[in-house]
């Protein structure tokens, strides 16, 4: 599952693209495309929890929060509705992983004693 986490390189670049789309100020918008990336990294804090990753970065005297989870981040924050279905939808996709994961190993298992059985 940990290969589906964004990691911290992606992050900051999210980050940056972000600040870049919302900021109408010509000069900051040029001043992050420079050194943006450099900042934002250093200024960022993640911790890895193996389903998702977090994600928290202080910059331009802001606090930004976010949960990287299947190559996609969702920013915190939000109101607690649109909060709740992004985690049901997780939820979801994660459990679809797990019946996936679930599936290939049994097909391993079959395959294998399927392969004992022909030996003997």
């Amino acid at each position: 599952m940990a290969i589906t986490n964004p990691n911290k390189d992606t992050y900051t670049n999210w980050v940056k693209e972000q600040y870049i789309s919302q900021n109408q100020n010509v000069n900051a918008k040029s001043l992050v495309a420079l050194v943006g990336k450099e900042i934002i990294n250093t200024s960022t804090k993640s911790s890895d929890f193996v389903v998702f990753s977090y994600y928290q970065t202080q910059v331009d005297g802001k606090d930004i929060k976010a949960i990287g989870v299947l190559k996609n981040f969702i920013p915190l924050g939000m109101d607690k509705d649109t909060t709740r279905s992004i985690l049901i939808i997780i939820s979801g996709c994660l459990a679809c992983v797990a019946i996936l994961l679930l599936v290939i190993k049994l097909k391993d298992e079959d395959s294998d004693k399927l392969k004992e059985s022909k030996a003997e």
